[in-house]
């Protein structure tokens, strides 16, 4: 099986074959310019070790160059279409001042290719029962667009044509997918300095791609690229999140309340993993004031990912009337208030793009009632009932929502217990969880996120909950011995 992509040796095009290059899939390349077909070849090739055919046409010529194509790719059979050859104005400006052959290549090359295209390799896949056609639309598709009125309408033909095609293909196992990206760096756009000059919402056309390409299968329609928010991402269970969507060419806008952490987390993900990252300084403990701070800091940066992660825990176990009143203040504003109303903030734009995840991590405690830690898991058995509503209330909008209910993982929020710091079998670092808990998400509402996890998990579940609260109550009372043990060692010393 080949994946054919059009417009393929610049741009989205180019690197929509890298990436599919890279997943170890031969690609078929076409454009006009066989020099640049040779070159990006070879690139590929040597890079990822996949064979390549390339094939040079120009679609600017119209219906002559459909027979040839045709037979360029007798006897290799198409899995998947990328559609991305497309033609800009040369600079905006009214229609009656674009010239005549202009007008016909955007037609013949935004209208005529991905039609034809599509007609040329549908038999084939519907013979093989399946396949997917990726159509590059774009922005301006959104609305009508003055001083760019025909290729915003080629853009908006490509969008009707694709949702249409989508339905017609649908019992044959064919995914056809519209992709409409905003603003890029890419040669369309040399027009403009300002554009060229790239920042979060107008990224480099490779970390779009990388994006893009990851939600293949996954939606019919898609920007293709946003970035995605993670709470209490400094450290932990967060931070792991953001270093994993990072490294699948996703930006990440992180939020905490230190900012010297966050400056550090942003430079390490934008250095390790070439994406974009933007950071919030918000402390989730001083409950309703933060919110608007948040939400003006996250106009007009569209979220696919929300992950709950922030959260706080007893400084030890001890009884609840034992707790400081501002520490009870605390959990309740982070553990509960955070996830409602990150959630309630992002929710009405998932709704209006019919598409976005919300991840919200809750915890082990929240299998029983925990004594010792009662308000902490209370929170956390808060978080799973939020999470289930949810995912009932959003599922027709296409929004994800998963609730992860860890074991015990080595992170900070532990460090009450040098046992629980120790990692082991059923209490692994943050890095190696966090792999794993990512793994899940779209594949299941509900998930311990980590595999000895689930184990231990299923294994509790067999006791009575009467039974399961006694033993928390017991294991509990033997962290809590182990902390005033060595804060008395350490008072000594």
């Amino acid at each position: 099986m080949s994946r054919l992509i059009t417009g393929a040796t610049d741009g989205i095009g180019k690197e929509y074959a890298k990436e599919l290059a890279k997943q170890g899939l031969n690609v078929v390349l076409i454009s006009r310019t066989k020099e640049k077909l040779v070159a990006v070849t070879a690139e590929i090739e040597n890079s990822y070790k996949v064979k390549t055919k390339w094939i040079v046409a120009d679609f600017s010529k119209g219906k002559e160059i459909y027979e040839h194509i045709r037979q360029e790719l007798t006897g290799i059979p198409v899995s998947i279409l990328v559609n991305n050859v497309g033609r800009m104005y040369d600079y905006p400006d009214e229609l009656c001042k674009q010239p005549e052959d202009l007008l016909w290549d955007i037609i013949n090359i935004n209208v005529g290719a991905v039609t034809l295209m599509s007609r040329l390799l549908i038999p084939e896949m519907k013979k093989q029962g399946k396949g997917a056609i990726v159509n590059i639309s774009s922005g301006s598709e959104l609305q009508p667009m003055p001083l760019m009125a025909v290729y915003a309408a080629s853009k908006r033909y490509i969008k009707s044509l694709t949702l249409a095609m989508a339905q017609e293909l649908s019992e044959h196992n064919i995914a056809v997918q519209c992709v409409t990206p905003m603003f890029l760096v890419t040669k369309m756009n040399q027009y403009s300095e300002t554009i060229m000059k790239g920042n979060l919402l107008i990224p480099q056309v490779q970390t779009f791609t990388r994006s893009a390409v990851f939600t293949l299968g996954k939606t019919v329609e898609t920007t293709g690229y946003w970035s995605h928010v993670i709470t209490g991402a400094t450290d932990g269970i967060g931070r792991g999140y953001a270093k994993e969507l990072a490294k699948r060419g996703l930006n990440i806008v992180l939020i905490s309340r230190s900012e010297e952490k966050l400056i550090a987390t942003a430079s390490e993900i934008e250095s390790l993993y070439k994406t974009k990252t933007k950071w919030i300084v918000a402390d989730f403990s001083k409950g309703k004031e933060i919110y608007k701070h948040i939400k003006q800091e996250l106009l007009g940066i569209p979220v696919g990912i929300l992950v709950n992660n922030v959260g706080r825990m007893y400084d030890y176990p001890d009884e609840l009337c034992n707790q400081p009143e501002d520490l009870l203040w605390e959990i309740i504003n982070i553990n509960v208030g955070a996830v409602t109303f990150m959630s309630r903030l992002v929710i009405p734009e998932m709704k209006k793009r019919r598409k976005g995840a919300i991840v919200n991590i809750s915890s082990g405690t929240e299998l029983q009632p925990a004594p010792l830690v009662a308000a902490y898991a209370a929170t956390k058995s808060y978080i799973r009932s939020l999470s289930l509503a949810m995912e009932c209330e959003l599922q027709e909008y296409n929004i994800t929502v998963q609730c992860v209910v860890p074991g015990f993982v080595v992170t900070k929020m532990n460090e009450f217990s040098e046992s629980l710091q120790e990692s082991s079998f059923f209490s692994p670092p943050a890095e190696a969880y966090t792999r794993w808990a990512v793994f899940t998400l779209g594949k299941t509402k509900e998930t311990t996120g980590y595999w000895t996890h689930a184990i231990a998990y299923c294994f509790i579940k067999l006791f009575p909950e009467w039974l399961r609260i006694r033993v928390g109550h017991f294991l509990a009372k033997q962290l809590r011995a182990e902390y005033l043990i060595t804060q008395a060692k350490r008072k000594i010393m």
